[in-house]
């Protein structure tokens, strides 16, 4: 996960008692403690699935999952009223390369601003989204189909 999140180096965590986790998260920034126990909380649930004699998911499954996931919690915790529905906002995230502050979702923040609207009697709207990463040659796409009354009828990632 280093490679995606600031993360403390291991050498800097010492195992001095019963209280060594609170120690360590004492020493790093706020945002950190997010991705410290969110790295812990997912080691445990691979550990659990090899314990009950599952594959243990892939390394790359795990950081995507862990990765998107904090970005969801960042995302309502920074913009809280920002719709859900549309998916877009621009949260900010410490990334390994301090250059980068803010990670855009969009590319204008102004599209936050707009509110989604249900489609017009007898018909169905669709919304997709797509990005990509020149960094890391990844992409990913979703859309939403909803119904006249604004209720979701399909949705995939």
């Amino acid at each position: 996960m280093e490679e995606a999140w600031p993360l403390p180096a291991i050498e800097s965590i010492k195992n001095n008692g019963s209280e060594w986790i609170l120690q360590a998260l004492d020493q790093v920034p706020e945002q950190m403690h997010m991705m410290m126990m969110m790295t812990r909380w997912r080691v445990w649930h691979v550990r659990n699935e090899v314990v009950h004699h599952k594959p243990a998911p892939p390394i790359e499954a795990s950081r995507r999952f862990l990765c998107s996931y904090l970005d969801s919690l960042l995302c309502i915790k920074q913009n809280p009223m920002a719709d859900p529905i549309k998916g877009k906002s621009v949260i900010a995230y410490t990334t390994k390369s301090k250059e980068k502050n803010l990670r855009d979702a969009t590319s204008s923040s102004q599209a936050a601003l707009k509110t989604w609207t249900k489609p017009p009697l007898g018909w169905s709207k669709l919304n997709v989204d797509g990005a990509w990463t020149d960094e890391e040659s990844v992409g990913g796409t979703g859309m939403i189909l909803h119904d006249d009354v604004g209720m979701i009828s399909v949705s995939a990632c």
